[in-house]
Order: structure tokens, then C-alpha cells, then sequence
């Protein structure tokens, strides 16, 4: 193991610079294999390897990266699963049953060439696809793209209204228990089931990002895409992870924009695919 290990058996020192480790200035991989170097110090060695060998660490790097990548992106038809989008640099792998997250957990990759290797190692497995960032986004915070299904949900209201204090969801009459509503709902009784409180909270939710984008200009800057589901607001600088840890994030940040008049000149409108290439394209300048 490398590193000095100090205090409890969590806590460790860079190798280097010997600062104290913690998840703010230590990479999640290095994390994973005890790999004690700060994040300050992976980051200058890795541009003095660069420096002294570019060849071999940008070269080849890039190369193994795109050639792993377009391996997997044709064995899954090099476009969109669902509205067809071929631009290879819009697409991402996606996970059929909406369970990317805990798959990749079990398996300790995060995602990048580490998970494409694994789907070439494993024969391409059929519960992967290709979604554009656009799709991707739409099917995994609304359960729904644009492109194959309209937003109709309806909230059903109660033909007689129950009574404050029962057990009775009061948009579809459902009775109440501790699988389908939540306990807080239960103790303050507000009487509305799991699935009513979803549907209301994602009209709430729209009606609130349909007057941030309609004011700045209801369209992605960059492709004119228009669909709302698409769409969010970009940080023009770049600052946005920065940003919306001071002011918070989804709705939050939505609000935030409304309160301070929809400031001009730092914040834009970008639709998934846009903001997606502007980040690892343009601004991180990433191969592959």
C-alpha cells in the first residue's frame, strides 16, 4: 500500500505532498485501490509524463481510447437507439433497465474506456444500447422521450374529495400505506400516494424550467433544438459545478436564475448533446 496512514484506518496522507486525503482532493479510482496521491499531484505528474513523452501519453492513450470506444459504438448499430441521431460524438452507452449506476458500482468502473472494455470483454452484452445525450437525459429523469411518447400523464382527481386525517390518497382515491406513500406525507397528512406526488412535482417542476429557457430563448444556442425535455442552461464559463454547489442544483438552480431577474452573459441555453460536446470536446478537449 503507498501512502502514510494516519489516524483511524480511513484516513491517509498523499504520497507526495503528504496532505491529509479526503473525497474532495482524492480520485474516486485512486480511492478504490488505496492509490495515495492528491488530486493536485496526479494532475501535475500526469502533465510532466506528458511533457516528457507526449507520444506515448497522448498518442496512444487517444488512440487505444477511440479505437475501444468505436468497437463498442458499432456493435451497437453507431447511432441512437431511439431517434436515430448517428453523430458519434452525441452518443453514450445506455442501460436498458435505467440501472447504469449500480451496474457500473458493482463492476468499480465509473464509465469511459474502463466500462468499454468490459462490454468488449463480455461479448457485447444485449441489455446495452446507444442513446444520444438528449434520449439518454429525457429516459432517465422523466421515464419518457419526445421523440417516441408525448407528455400526457393525468392526474386523476378524487370524485369526492376524502376527508382530512384518512388514509386516502386524494388524487386517485388509493388507500394510503407505507409502501406507496412517503412517511413524512403519512405524518403531516397531506394524503397523496408516491406516484401522485411524482406526477404533480413534474408539472411543478416543468412549469418552472418552461420560464427559465423561454427566457433565455426556449432553444439550445447551438443547434436550435426546442423540445423542453432537452434543454438545460449551461454555464458560458465553464463554472457550473462550482456554481450550483453554492446555489444548488435541478430546481433549485431554476430558482435561483428567477430570483436574480435571469442573469445575462454567463448562462445559456444548451440541449444535452450540445452541452455534453462543449464539455468533453471543446473544453476538456478529450480523443475518443
Amino acid at each position: 500500500m503507498t501512502g502514510v496512514q494516519i489516524g483511524s484506518p480511513n484516513e491517509f496522507n498523499c504520497r507526495l505532498c503528504d496532505i491529509g486525503l479526503t473525497n474532495d482532493n482524492w480520485y474516486p479510482s485512486l480511492k478504490r485501490t488505496k492509490n495515495c496521491i492528491c488530486k493536485s499531484c496526479a494532475n501535475k505528474r500526469q502533465k510532466d509524463n506528458v511533457a516528457k513523452n507526449p507520444l506515448k501519453y497522448c498518442t496512444t492513450a487517444a488512440a487505444y481510447r477511440a479505437d475501444i470506444k468505436n468497437q463498442v459504438f458499432s456493435a451497437y448499430g453507431n447511432k441512437c437507439d431511439c431517434c436515430g441521431e448517428d453523430n458519434l460524438d452525441y452518443l453514450a452507452v445506455d442501460h436498458i433497465h435505467n440501472d447504469g449506476g449500480r451496474h457500473r458500482k458493482s463492476l468499480g468502473i465509473s464509465a469511459g474506456s474502463a466500462f468499454y472494455k468490459w462490454i468488449v470483454d463480455n461479448d457485447f452484452p444485449s441489455f446495452l444500447r446507444l442513446l444520444c445525450h438528449n434520449c439518454n437525459s429525457s429516459l432517465g429523469h422523466l421515464n419518457y422521450c419526445p421523440h417516441k411518447s408525448s407528455d400526457n400523464k393525468v392526474i386523476v382527481k378524487c370524485a369526492i374529495a376524502p376527508t382530512i386525517g384518512s388514509k386516502i390518497c386524494r388524487e386517485c382515491n388509493v388507500e394510503l400505506t407505507k409502501r406507496n406513500a412517503y412517511p413524512h406525507h403519512l405524518k403531516s397528512g397531506k394524503n397523496i400516494c408516491k406516484s401522485c406526488w411524482a406526477i404533480i412535482e413534474h408539472y411543478r417542476v416543468k412549469k418552472i424550467k418552461e420560464i427559465v429557457m423561454g427566457n433565455y430563448g426556449g432553444k439550445c444556442v447551438s443547434c436550435g433544438e426546442t423540445h423542453l425535455e432537452f434543454l438545460t442552461i449551461d454555464h458560458i464559463n465553464n463554472d457550473g459545478a462550482t456554481h450550483r454547489k453554492e446555489v444548488g442544483w435541478g430546481v433549485r438552480f431554476y430558482r435561483w436564475l428567477i430570483k436574480n431577474n435571469f442573469p445575462q452573459g454567463d448562462f445559456q441555453a444548451l440541449c444535452y448533446n450540445c452541452n455534453s460536446y462543449k464539455e468533453y470536446k471543446v473544453t476538456r478537449k478529450i480523443i475518443g
